[in-house]
């Protein structure tokens, strides 16, 4: 059985990052008392960054995935490990929430759109070239779309929202937006992981 030691730490990990910016965040929006670096969703700061981190993992670890697999397989392995990529630079530079600042509705509609042809294809590419891992990573990819884009919702729904009141309920909205995409990312992190192709260890004959 596999050591998962490491994705209780990332978890914990999580746990304390965002609990600390949610604090921060209430902190910056009452009080005007701001530490950016521990803000929920500030770039460079460091929750933003968790997550990238998180995807450069999943890109590290399906690259690995593609050299010890064989066939098709690899190509399979190589498109998960682009998508990694894609996803820690587009959350690195923030280009969701700036679209959505310019374009709420065609920015969620385009978002599930695009994770719906792209969800598809892997599957579809999966069931294919008799890719193992392809159901369980497609799911967990699907996961941090619906964290990602669906609990992007809730922070809409109290962004017109005033007062003390709301800014609280946006401070809550947040974090559970952006702690959501972070366990969706460790969730994708931990699948890809587990599903890495073990090396042959088969013994050597002296």
């Amino acid at each position: 059985m596999r050591e998962a030691w490491w994705l209780f730490v990332l978890a914990a990990v999580a746990v304390l990052l965002y609990a600390v910016g949610l604090v921060v965040r209430l902190r910056c929006r009452l009080h005007e008392g701001c530490v950016r670096q521990f803000d929920l969703d500030s770039i460079g700061g460091l929750p933003r960054l968790f997550i990238t981190g998180l995807f450069v993992g999943v890109a590290v670890v399906a690259w690995r995935a593609r050299r010890r697999a064989e066939g098709q397989a690899r190509t399979w392995w190589t498109a998960v490990s682009v998508i990694g990529v894609g996803l820690a630079a587009l959350k690195v530079v923030s280009a969701h929430s700036d679209a959505k600042a310019h374009a709420g509705l065609a920015t969620f509609v385009v978002g599930v759109a695009l994770s719906a042809v792209a969800l598809s294809v892997l599957w579809r590419a999966a069931r294919r070239w008799d890719v193992d891992a392809g159901p369980s990573v497609v799911v967990a990819l699907a996961v941090y779309a619906f964290a990602a884009l669906g609990l992007d919702a809730i922070t809409g729904l109290v962004a017109g929202i005033h007062g003390t009141a709301g800014v609280v309920a946006d401070a809550v909205a947040t974090f559970i937006e952006e702690f959501g995409e972070a366990l969706g990312a460790l969730l994708v992190l931990a699948v890809v992981w587990w599903w890495l192709p073990a090396v042959d260890r088969a013994p050597v004959r002296r």
